[in-house]
């Protein structure tokens, strides 16, 4: 992604984590994590509040997220691959703080660009129209980036007549048998 500034050691990471595509979550079909899930590519979603929670769930890989919005704090000795998400409302604006996520990389797109357990993310849901929401999103990670990174997003809502679809890629996958190394040889 553009803006991303690297330190030295995370950008040479970076450059070696490209030639090994087969890394990816997303390859495997595991997850797009956050904020990959909205931005790698902005792959179909449902946003749903029900009392003190939000929910997001995404088309791909059937990834749920459920966000307290009643002010409880991030546990503690928690990791998930996602992180830990809490959120507030700021009028009309979602606020939404996501820590403690699992150790190792979350791809952010297939150009190797990533995140370690060491991010930060603060994501910010806004509805501007009525069938637009602006996902503005900024994340820190001292151990990857030198400075913040932020991207900004329109997410446009679907017809009613849409749904989220089942995204079973797992099941019999085969695509990691397709992965080639540049220098021919199957990844290990």
């Amino acid at each position: 992604f553009s803006g991303m500034d690297y330190l030295p050691a995370a950008l040479a990471a970076r450059d070696e984590l490209a030639k090994r595509p087969h890394e990816d979550l997303v390859v495997q079909c595991i997850t797009a994590s956050v904020p990959g899930a909205t931005l790698y590519p902005p792959y179909p979603s449902l946003i749903v509040q029900d009392g003190p929670f939000v929910v997001i769930m995404y088309e791909f890989a059937h990834d749920v997220r459920i966000i307290p919005v009643d002010g409880s704090p991030h546990p503690k000795n928690y990791a998930a691959l996602n992180g830990d998400s809490r959120a507030h409302w700021e009028g009309d604006t979602l606020v939404v703080d996501v820590a403690n996520f699992s150790k190792g990389k979350r791809w952010l797109n297939m150009g190797a660009d990533f995140l370690d357990e060491n991010s930060h993310v603060v994501e910010r849901y806004s509805l501007t129209a009525p069938d637009t929401i602006v996902y503005e999103v900024t994340v820190e990670d001292p151990t990857v980036l030198t400075k913040p990174w932020t991207a900004r997003v329109n997410l446009i809502r679907q017809p009613k007549s849409d749904q989220i679809l089942e995204g079973a890629c797992r099941e019999g996958e085969r695509d990691l048998d397709h992965y080639v190394a540049e220098d021919g040889t199957k990844p290990k």
